[in-house]
């Protein structure tokens, strides 16, 4: 039904007003009913982001699992006495690294220790000047010792050094 049908209804004689008007409201109410969309079920809402977002979730939760089982187990090898022995072969090599910029050094690895009591060595001539933290780097073959400081980036003393059987006997 058209407007032009509605309009067609009020052009009708008046003695049918009454009829007319109810069959106007009649007809308005089923243009309405034409013209008014039909109801569509509302779009179902797309759940690809859902599941976008949930595979996100679970890929960071992997990931910091993954991340957290991997540094606990390198935590536990660095604990054992092999990653003890493997950080102390690093920490030699960078010290020779380091000392053999300064000075000519044998060539073999040395022995490493830390000065952890001054007080105890102040007695020995060649550790007179050395304080708690110097490195001694040992060259056992060379019969050589160097007393070097981290902090400053020095050597303190070097000299040479004599191991009796006893001291290897001792070890």
């Amino acid at each position: 039904m058209k407007l032009d049908e509605v309009n067609d209804v009020e052009n009708q004689p008046k003695e049918n007003k009454q009829l007319s008007d109810e069959e106007k409201a009649e007809k308005i109410r089923a243009l309405l009913a034409k013209t008014e969309k039909p109801k569509t079920p509302e779009k179902k809402k797309s759940k690809v982001p859902k599941i976008i977002i949930t595979i996100i979730i679970i890929l960071i939760i992997g990931g910091l699992a993954a991340f957290i089982i991997i540094q606990y187990n390198e935590n536990q090898y660095l604990r054992s006495p092999e990653g003890i022995a493997e950080q102390q072969q690093k920490e030699a090599e960078t010290l020779v690294e380091k000392v053999s910029k300064i000075m000519q050094l044998p060539d073999e690895q040395p022995t490493i220790a830390t000065v952890s009591d001054k007080e105890k060595l102040s007695e020995q001539p060649f550790f007179a000047d050395a304080e708690n933290g110097d490195k001694v780097l040992i060259f056992s073959q060379a019969g050589r010792a160097v007393i070097y400081r981290t902090s400053e980036n020095r050597i303190i003393n070097s000299g040479p050094i004599a191991i009796t059987s006893s001291d290897i006997m001792s070890k």
